[in-house]
């Protein structure tokens, strides 16, 4: 898993943060099954609640 953030000024009082997350599951086609059909939909709702605080 690899997490990137980037911040761009966007006005005098604005500042525009941006989170990059990429990950890739291990074992092959098992792997990529656990990452579509549970990973993926996992860190969007932990990232959408992180969003929120």
């Amino acid at each position: 898993m690899r997490h990137e953030q980037s911040f761009s000024k966007l006005d005098e009082q604005t500042t525009c943060m941006r989170d990059t997350l990429r990950f890739e599951a291990l074992l092959g086609v098992l792997g990529w099954v656990a990452e579509r059909a549970v990973f993926k939909k996992y860190m969007h709702a932990f990232l959408k609640s992180r969003n929120l605080k």
